[in-house]
This record gives C-alpha cells, structure tokens and sequence, in this order.
C-alpha cells in the first residue's frame, strides 16, 4: 500500500526505488550521463539513444513496483 502523503520514510523509500532502477539503467549504459535529484532524472545522450533509455527506465520501474 506505501506510506502516507507527508510520511518521512515517503521520500527515503521513493529514493531506494528510483535508485534501483537508475543503478540499472547505468549499468545498461556506461557511456550516457543521467543526472539525478530527488525525482527529476536527466539522460544526457544522443536523442535516439535517449528515448530508447528512456523506455528501458520506464520498463525498470514498472517491474520493481
């Protein structure tokens, strides 16, 4: 079910989950830059590139939750 809206662990468990997913995607692809604070990720790529790692982090995150 999650925490509550305004739950200090609300922010500390989104954190492990983007992690995770993120850890993945840069494993995928060692050679684009993401830049990542709180909820805002950046993929900095070739834009073909991108929209396909966009995809894959999309993908990432529907399996974890």
């Amino acid at each position: 079910m999650g925490t509550c809206e305004g739950d200090p662990l609300e922010k500390a468990l989104f954190a492990l989950i983007h992690f995770e997913a993120l850890h993945s995607i840069v494993s995928h692809f060692p050679s684009c830059l993401f830049l990542s604070i709180a909820n805002d990720t950046h993929i900095i790529s070739p834009p073909l590139i991108a929209s396909f790692i966009y995809e894959h982090f999309q993908n990432e995150l529907r399996v974890i939750i």
